[in-house]
């Protein structure tokens, strides 16, 4: 499941978005999501941000569905 989510990207200094994918983590008692990895169209070859790793917009997503 891929989830956009948008937030303030310092080193752009503006309002982004980011497509997130959580990953299935359902068990025969309970159906749910847990954050995985994200991709943002503008650090798309890993050589345009400050940190990449540190994405505010990642972290500020939540860790489950």
């Amino acid at each position: 499941m891929v989830k956009i989510v948008r937030g303030y990207c310092p080193t752009q200094d503006t309002d982004y978005s980011v497509a997130i994918t959580y990953v299935d983590a359902s068990t025969l008692q309970e159906s749910c999501h847990i954050k995985g990895t994200f991709r943002c169209k503008y650090n798309l070859y890993g050589d345009k941000c400050d940190s990449p790793n540190e994405c505010p917009i990642y972290a500020s997503a939540p860790q489950s569905l």
